[in-house]
């Protein structure tokens, strides 16, 4: 959840389940800067203010998370293409002693339990990122149980 945008185009609106005044982006309904005291407020000025937009702050949430994951899909194409040459190439590279060097300190930061549910033991260590694949930093790299990693897939039943 964005907690505060760069938009200019702002208005007071009023909180009413918090009880406090905030600015709202009117291009991604987000809340910006911190509250604004009631007390700084012309009692007048402040019956006017219109109710913070929730429905609109939602919607735009959804339509930039959609718009992010579209992005994603584009820039890993050719990692979700699952073509055959990739397959093997990514099988090959999972047989090296770079990857099991880089599988065995992932494992051992996160002492053997899946980062998913904190529960199971690591099964998987799962790319947060292909950016850069055979070459990855650890902080790209994340251990998960079965069940977690096919979740992280979107594969689960």
């Amino acid at each position: 959840m964005i907690t505060d945008c760069k938009h200019e185009n702002t208005e007071t609106r009023s909180m009413k389940h918090c009880n406090q005044i905030k600015l709202q982006c009117l291009d991604c309904g987000q809340s910006v800067g911190h509250a604004i005291r009631h007390a700084s407020i012309a009692p007048e000025v402040l019956i006017t203010i219109t109710d913070f937009d929730y429905d609109f702050r939602d919607l735009m949430q959804e339509k930039m998370s959609e718009e992010r994951k579209a992005a994603w899909t584009e820039k890993n194409a050719e990692w979700l293409g699952e073509s055959p040459k990739r397959k093997a190439e990514y099988a090959e590279y999972l047989m090296t002693p770079q990857w099991r060097e880089k599988r065995e300190k992932v494992i051992d930061r996160e002492n053997g339990l899946c980062q998913g549910c904190r529960v199971k033991r690591i099964d998987e260590v799962h790319h947060l990122t292909y950016d850069n694949r055979g070459d990855e930093l650890l902080f790209q790299l994340v251990g998960l149980c079965s069940p977690c990693h096919a979740k992280a897939h979107h594969t689960h039943p």
